[in-house]
């Protein structure tokens, strides 16, 4: 391995050398995160085993040709808040609770609401399911942290939804990925193949002067020691474990990359925007810094 963890492109076993992990999942040891600013060839050409993508800016034949590279390819799905930019949105819907002031345009839901969960169990998954995707990636979970305002916001509501999401559709090969939600991990855990865990290591605020997000803010020690914790448990379940951090120097993405791989997880390094394919060593190696 490079200092990133990632491997020579003749070591890697790919989903269609046909290597299944004890969890169900092809192995995975690369993965990227990519929602805007690129396209298929783009992504065929990263030499990654595991995709997470917005659904809506690609096509079946994209994704059949993602798929033919040797790639896992997953569905960004929002399934605590409603997006603006969706073909669901309306404004007058019930569920809608406020706007997240740390992204325009993305509002948080009752996502107990009948109607909500509707919408995304029997329409908008099934979108996503006819144009060939491998699974869900499944974000914005932690709308439940609003529960002191909003009761019907709880824990126990979302690990509901989770559950019924995961009884409805998850079937090898058709996978369920959460992220973040750890503090239901344990109540999810037998109701997905893997959880992706953002800000481990290096964070990025969203500053309002500027308009947009900082990267490259060190995490504290102690929700760094929280998250492993909890990551290292979900490994042992053995639930595929992705890390996903942001920073833009180089220094930082290395070692974001070496924490990650030493812990025994599979570590990806972005920005917020997330509208870039940011993989090493060309867009952070730099052999005069160390880490």
């Amino acid at each position: 391995d490079t200092v990133f963890g990632i491997r020579d492109a003749s070591e890697r076993q790919h989903v269609s050398a046909g290597h299944v992990t004890t969890g169900g999942l092809p192995e995975v040891v690369s993965w990227l995160c990519v929602y805007d600013g690129v396209d298929a060839a783009d992504i065929v050409a990263a030499a990654v085993d595991l995709v997470d993508v917005d659904p809506d800016g690609f096509s079946r034949s994209d994704v059949t040709a993602m798929q033919d590279s040797g790639k896992i390819v997953v569905a960004y799905l929002s399934i605590g808040e409603a997006e603006e930019y969706r073909y669901y949105w309306d404004s007058g819907a019930s569920y809608l609770l406020e706007e997240n002031p740390d992204w325009a345009g993305n509002w948080y839901v009752d996502f107990s609401s009948p109607a909500w969960q509707s919408l995304i169990i029997d329409d908008y998954i099934p979108r996503i399911r006819a144009k060939g995707f491998d699974g869900l990636y499944l974000d914005t979970l932690e709308t439940y942290h609003l529960e002191d305002r909003y009761p019907a916001c709880s824990r126990e509501n979302m690990t509901a939804f989770v559950e019924n999401i995961s009884a409805t559709y998850r079937s090898p090969p058709f996978y369920i990925i959460v992220q973040n939600g750890l503090e239901i991990a344990a109540d999810i855990a037998p109701s997905v193949d893997g959880v992706g865990v953002e800000e481990t290591y290096c964070r990025a605020v969203y500053v309002d002067i500027l308009g947009r997000h900082v990267n490259g803010i060190p995490q504290r020690p102690v929700v760094t020691g929280a998250h492993e914790e909890t990551m290292d448990w979900l490994r042992n379940q053995e639930k595929l474990v992705l890390t996903l951090d942001y920073a833009v120097l180089r220094f930082q993405a290395a070692r974001c990359y070496q924490r990650s791989r030493e812990q025994g997880y599979v570590p990806y390094v972005s920005t917020a925007a997330l509208d870039s394919i940011r993989l090493p060593p060309a867009v952070y190696m730099d052999e005069t810094i160390g880490v």
